[in-house]
């Protein structure tokens, strides 16, 4: 991430390039907030593939449920 850097008196301030995030809390978050809308659109599809494997609504769930979670815990492993 590159920065402007003022110094005020001994202390080095770090401030934002325009257009890219202040923090990498705010990184993290605009790249969680993806990842959200990303699973909300595919979410239909899964159930209904889903579906289409169990023949049963409540195992379909529970399967799309089990993939989501499974596929979060492993997100660290990811790479686009």
């Amino acid at each position: 991430m590159s920065s402007n850097e003022t110094t005020a008196g001994r202390e080095t301030v770090l401030t934002a390039m325009p257009g890219e995030p202040a923090s990498l809390d705010e990184e993290r978050d605009t790249a969680q907030f993806a990842l959200h809308r990303d699973i909300e659109c595919v979410l239909p599809n899964l159930r209904r593939y889903a579906r289409s494997l169990t023949h049963d609504a409540v195992d379909a769930d529970d399967l799309v449920q089990e993939c989501l979670a499974r596929a979060l815990g492993k997100l660290r492993l990811w790479k686009a």
